[in-house]
């Protein structure tokens, strides 16, 4: 157990070093984040319209037009109060 906060940045500083953990956190902020948010959203997005287009795959235009709304909806809510977001995420959790 590592008692630092930090955490990701924390545990790889302790096992490799300062220079691995900063660009472990680099490529995460700028790869690894960012493209799972894109992937999550562009299959949310998918399986939002698979039902209105049973028979054919959906538009990727409107996969991708809905995929940015959802994206940019939830990092304003986020920005707006983190409350809510706590509520948005406990409900799909329930669910």
């Amino acid at each position: 157990m590592i008692p630092k906060s930090g955490g990701d940045y924390a545990y790889i500083s302790e096992a490799f070093g300062d220079l691995p953990a900063f660009l472990y956190l680099w490529g995460a902020l700028f790869i690894l984040v960012p493209t799972g948010n894109a992937i999550t959203a562009l299959t949310f997005a998918q399986n939002i319209l698979q039902p209105l287009t049973p028979h054919c795959e959906p538009p990727k235009d409107a996969v991708s037009l809905i995929a940015a709304i959802v994206t940019c909806f939830l990092t304003a809510l986020n920005c707006y109060n983190v409350k809510w977001v706590t509520r948005v995420q406990d409900s799909f959790t329930a669910a």
